[in-house]
């Protein structure tokens, strides 16, 4: 049987980020909200390299005017 793919708004991801950032350990973090560790180490390593233009969906980053 095939599982369906959870998706999750650009503003979830960030808000998670965020508690991590804040201080709280990711692993406490991924088990309060029902995520994997993994996922949320991916989320962090994404939003830390480029804030901006992270979370831009389907794997295509937000580059900026100089980036194009």
């Amino acid at each position: 049987m095939k599982t369906e793919r959870r998706h999750y708004e650009k503003s979830f991801k960030k808000m998670t980020v965020e508690l991590v950032n804040s201080g709280k350990s990711k692993g406490e973090t991924s088990i309060d909200l029902g995520i994997r560790q993994e996922l949320l180490s991916r989320w962090c390593s994404e939003f830390n390299a480029n804030s901006t233009g992270s979370f831009s969906g389907n794997g295509r980053p937000n580059l900026t005017l100089r980036q194009k």
